[in-house]
């Protein structure tokens, strides 16, 4: 992203999304641009941008990075 976090908490509220292997889940949704560096999420969780926004299924655990790179590691 390449850029400060923006204030204000990063829980837009909560979505119902369709996954794979999983079917209908609630999932936290989150503001992509307030998110902290050290942050850690267990999905599912939605991330959104200005652009676009991406979905992490249950086994996933987001951690976001100093540099505000998501690096999600997916349990076996």
């Amino acid at each position: 992203m390449g850029c400060a976090p923006v204030a204000g908490d990063p829980r837009r509220g909560v979505r119902e999304v369709w996954l794979t292997g999983h079917g209908r889940l609630q999932a936290t949704v989150w503001d992509r641009y307030r998110l902290r560096p050290g942050t850690e999420i267990t999905g599912p969780a939605v991330f959104e941008e200005r652009e676009s926004s991406c979905c992490f299924g249950p086994e996933c655990r987001i951690r976001v990075d100093r540099d505000l790179t998501l690096l999600v590691d997916l349990a076996r």
